[in-house]
């Protein structure tokens, strides 16, 4: 029996035994083992955890229960000292315990493998206590998607950003705005951004860190052949494979009613969803920037507010 059957095998019994985390380590799956080599599995129960001699797995494969083992073995198994196991003998343990997409990716960070993506094409949402901090936020702050699909943005964000369209808009699927679709196919974004190029070059970055993290991502495919179809500096740049991981700091604004705007962004990963982004933009402390800022989260504050 190979290694990925073995592993599957022990995966199902591990599970049947009440395991609720299983990890493979050892010369098996680190391309060391002779022939004879046995394979070594470590397990986790949620509850009591029973001796490994209790747990009947197939001939050949020797347990350790990480909830008793000495300290020393398991760190050294759980920070990936123990050898790694294959991408797909990692996928066959996850399926077997059911295992969610936390937990699944976590397996994988402990074997030092990367999870094959389980992107959905779904629409994304949003949670809500993520959407009831951004609207607290005094300053312009918004959540983007995956392929940059707007998910939320608060009333200083719509006012600085996208006043010519319903703040209401990312609620619903049908309206939700895709912040590349505006940059690239909206003609005002050219004049609000100072730099335009720079800033439509970000975006192709962010979206080809998309690309090599979710490979098999349809909404994203369907978004870059929309945007190659209709706008040629989306092709050339998309061509060019740029990779922007981060952003650029400074952002500089000529807004139709604010005038002049100098702003600094910050982005934060949602830490329920590592694919949305937190968006967030202030000013230099004392600067005309920052008074225009808080005139208008005044204003939206005194706004309806939304459902």
């Amino acid at each position: 029996m190979d290694a990925d059957a073995q592993g599957e095998q022990a995966a199902q019994l591990l599970r049947a035994a009440g395991a609720r985390f299983a990890l493979l380590h050892g010369s098996r799956v680190s391309g060391t083992a002779r022939p004879d080599s046995d394979l070594d599995v470590a397990a986790w129960w949620p509850a009591d955890a029973p001796p490994a001699f209790d747990v009947l797995l197939p001939a050949g494969v020797d347990l350790v229960v990480l909830n008793t083992a000495p300290l020393e073995l398991a760190g050294r198994i759980e920070q990936g000292q123990g050898g790694q196991a294959s991408a797909s003998v990692l996928e066959a343990i996850a399926r077997v315990l059911h295992l969610d997409d936390g937990e699944r990716a976590h397996l994988h960070r402990l074997a030092g493998s990367t999870p094959p993506s389980s992107v959905s094409d779904r629409p994304e949402r949003l949670r809500p206590g993520l959407r009831a901090l951004v609207h607290a936020l005094g300053v312009p702050a918004a959540v983007l998607g995956r392929t940059t699909d707007v998910l939320t943005w608060n009333g200083p964000a719509h006012a600085v950003f996208a006043g010519h369209l319903p703040v209401a808009a990312p609620d619903v699927d049908a309206t939700r705005p895709n912040w590349a679709r505006l940059l690239f196919l909206d003609p005002r974004y050219r004049d609000l951004f100072a730099d335009w190029p720079g800033t439509v070059r970000d975006i192709v970055g962010r979206l080809r860190v998309t690309a090599a993290e979710h490979p098999r991502d349809g909404g994203l495919a369907a978004l870059v052949r929309d945007l190659r179809e209709a706008s040629p500096v989306f092709g050339r740049l998309w061509a060019a494979h740029p990779v922007q991981e981060v952003s650029r700091g400074a952002v500089r604004l000529c807004h139709p009613e604010l005038g002049e705007l100098e702003l600094y962004d910050e982005v934060l990963r949602s830490p329920a969803d590592a694919d949305q982004l937190v968006v967030t933009f202030h000013a230099a402390p004392g600067s005309r920037s920052e008074m225009a800022l808080r005139r208008l989260a005044a204003a939206t504050a005194a706004s309806p507010a939304r459902a």
